[in-house]
């Protein structure tokens, strides 16, 4: 459906009448995607409320079915919520998500998991709404966490959090220290 509106409608109704797919652990994960793509096309609408109740519902949904039940999809849920908060303006509670979301997922088994924690930091970091501090502060616990991931796409992100970090450090005049970083 190319109407985000009507992609919205037909989503509402797919759900309700493929209700009892939630209470299968074997489908929960196509309810929790047809709900995330729903939060996400209601965000596209403008309608951020309804969209973090939405990506809300997803977790919780999901997690009651079990902790092993959805989980790609919740760690998507999660990512979403933080960044959502965040462009909305409520900073805080989208520093809250984030660290829930490293919590929850950053060590998780799957590489496919772990990576939207891994961009929960990233994609906050180089927000517009954190300020230099709280982004250095973001880049350090992303070297923490996952400088040593064995998933390719977690190192890309670190890679580019460092060269980020090279280049603010060359700009303010420290060009051995930025050659350092990217040499670390």
């Amino acid at each position: 459906v190319r109407d985000t509106a009507e992609a919205v409608r037909v989503s509402v109704a797919a759900e309700e009448r493929f209700a009892a797919l939630w209470d299968d652990p074997k489908t929960v994960p196509v309810m929790a995607s047809l709900v995330l793509d729903r939060a996400l096309r209601l965000a596209d609408l403008g309608r951020s409320d309804e969209a973090l109740d939405a990506l809300a519902r997803v977790a919780a949904t999901a997690r009651a079915a079990g902790n092993d039940t959805a989980r790609l999809e919740r760690a998507q849920a999660a990512y979403w919520t933080g960044r959502l908060l965040r462009e909305t303006g409520d900073v805080v509670a989208s520093r809250r998500s984030l660290d829930e979301i490293v919590r929850e997922f950053g060590d998780d088994r799957s590489g496919d998991v772990r990576v939207w924690a891994a961009n929960a930091l990233w994609s906050a970091w180089r927000s517009d709404r954190v300020d230099a501090e709280e982004a250095a502060n973001l880049r350090r616990v992303f070297a923490d966490r996952f400088a040593d991931d064995p998933d390719v796409r977690i190192r890309r992100l670190h890679a580019s959090g460092k060269l980020g970090e090279a280049v603010i450090v060359h700009e303010r005049g420290d060009t051995a220290r930025a050659i350092a970083l990217l040499n670390d």
